[in-house]
């Protein structure tokens, strides 16, 4: 009798040998044995027979094997290596609560449902490039080494409370919905470039080791209240439908050019070290309640809404950050970057802020200028007199001005700069005006008194007052003079006393009109 004529490539020793099939042709065809037969008129009866007798002596080789009814081996024990590397599995199959040592299903075909639920897999598992074009159940499996599913291809999908050790997806296909809830990733997980047509369920699942979703693209996903308890990398993850990662929890968790093309909830996440959605794109996000220790936001860009509310949040950068439509945060600012972000259409509620942004304060190491420092509280002004909080507008504009003042080189306008951050801090702080009034009045009461140089008359005599008079009356004639009234019952002896009277009277009338200035501008906001 001859041999099949099926071959297949086996590896050996990192050489690709091909081998042929070591089975004899059937009566029923020219060129294959009753395994590899894929032609209607099989016999089904002497098929199943063979296999059963394979079963029974432990040979385990499958290779290319087309299986044409439904079959079941269920709660076997395949204690050897067992390969059903291009199978084909024509109708139903089950293999619920079988046990491999170690199983080969690459590039097999699965045309109706699987069901692999509560399976043991011992040994290395893999089913690179195979195809589920129904059902595929994994439900409860345990694969205690590593498990290869990279380049397969799903319909629907589910691999609920199942347990994983170091696993690969990358670029996988999940055409419609596929189930991850509450499954166990103890080692490292690769889904780079996978692709998730429906919607993804990985809810309350643990990832132990690090999670690999480069490039990922997701319809609607759902990793509400998931742990990744070491690094998770969605990089380049493109989010068509809405993403959900409501109450979940993360290490180092990286977002870093992301795209969340609908709804982005992160309400009451953990990230317990680092969060970096660095050039991100949103249209809704809300992080409201969540919890961040460092947290990224450089060059994202919101095209909708942002709410941005956390719990807590220890250092925040939101350099380069773009609100295309509008933000509301309401968050601990004192440690916030705000280099170059785009604040017009942002609402600041309840917000704590710092006496000095954390960029004035780390300039140094930030390398940047007074005049960019400048450019940010500005920016942050207007913010706050769009939105009608003119309290704190004007303390962004007091250390505006500062930042002006400290970053000017021409002497004489940084002068007058230092002059009027010390007469009236820049117009908005009242209260120097009056200080700096009454330092004058005391001043110049002071030297009418120590020079003598004034007169002092009662009706048409003059008189010999005591020191205490004198004091007084200097104090007195100080101030009526600083108001310009002279109403004229003490004048000057000489002509040092008309050149102080004239000094504190071109003072009084300075500060007189500075002070109603800054105060009307305090009383009109």
């Amino acid at each position: 009798m001859r041999r099949c004529s099926y071959t297949f490539l086996n590896k050996f020793r990192d050489v690709l040998i091909e081998e042929q099939c070591p089975e004899e042709i059937w009566e029923g065809s020219d060129k294959l044995c009753i395994f590899h037969d894929s032609s209607p008129e099989k016999n089904t009866e002497l098929f199943k027979q063979k296999i059963e007798e394979k079963l029974i002596n432990k040979d385990y080789n499958f290779k290319g094997y087309y299986f044409p009814r439904s079959w079941k081996f269920e709660n076997k024990e395949f204690g050897g290596y067992a390969s059903f590397f291009e199978a084909t599995f024509q109708e139903d199959t089950s293999f619920v609560g079988t046990t491999f040592r170690e199983a080969n299903f690459t590039k097999a075909a699965f045309k109706e449902d699987i069901n692999f639920s509560g399976v043991t897999y011992q040994g290395n598992a893999y089913f690179r490039g195979a195809t589920f074009q129904k059902d595929a159940k994994f439900g409860g499996a345990t694969f205690e080494k590593d498990v290869d599913f990279s380049r397969a291809t799903f319909q629907d999908a589910d691999f609920s409370k199942a347990t994983f050790q170091k696993t690969n997806f990358t670029r996988a296909a999940f055409k419609k919905n596929v189930k991850f809830g509450e499954v166990a990733f103890q080692r490292k997980i690769h889904m780079r470039r996978v692709t998730f047509q429906g919607n993804a369920h990985f809810s309350k699942a643990t990832f132990q080791d690090n999670a690999d979703f480069l490039g990922v693209a997701f319809h609607h996903v759902y990793f509400n209240g998931v742990a990744f308890e070491k690094d998770v990398d969605f990089r380049e993850a493109t989010f068509q439908g809405n993403a959900h990662f409501s109450k979940a929890t993360f290490q180092d968790a990286s977002f870093r050019e992301a795209n969340f093309q609908k709804d982005a909830n992160f309400w009451g996440v953990t990230f317990q070290k680092y969060a970096n959605f660095w050039m991100a794109t949103f249209q809704d996000a809300d992080f409201s309640r969540a919890t961040f220790q460092d947290a990224v936001f450089w060059g994202a860009v919101i095209e909708r809404n942002l709410e941005f509310a956390p719990k807590e949040v220890r250092n925040l950068n939101l350099s380069h950050f773009q609100f295309l439509f509008k933000g509301h945060i309401s968050a601990d600012l004192t440690r916030t970057k705000f280099h170059r972000a785009d604040l017009e259409n942002v609402v600041f509620t309840d917000c704590m802020w710092p006496d000095e942004i954390y960029e004035e304060i780390h300039m140094e190491d930030e390398k940047l200028t007074f005049k960019e420092l400048e450019t940010m509280y500005r920016d942050l002004k207007q913010n706050m007199q769009r939105h009608g909080d003119y309290s704190k507008a004007g303390e962004f504009y007091y250390r505006e001005m500062e930042m002006r003042r400290k970053g000017t080189e021409a002497k004489k306008r940084r002068l007058w700069l230092e002059l009027y951050c010390i007469l009236a801090g820049y117009g908005e702080k009242a209260e120097r005006t009056a200080l700096s009034s009454l330092l004058t009045i005391t001043v110049f009461a002071f030297l009418y008194w120590t020079t003598g140089c004034l007169q002092h008359t009662m009706g048409t005599s003059m008189v010999n007052p005591t020191v205490y008079q004198q004091l007084k009356d200097a104090i007195y004639f100080s101030f009526v003079t600083f108001t310009t009234l002279g109403l004229g019952d003490i004048s000057p002896l000489n002509d040092l006393g008309k050149l102080l009277i004239c000094c504190e009277a071109v003072i009084g009338a300075f500060l007189i009109a500075l002070f109603v200035v800054v105060f009307a501008r305090k009383m009109m906001r």
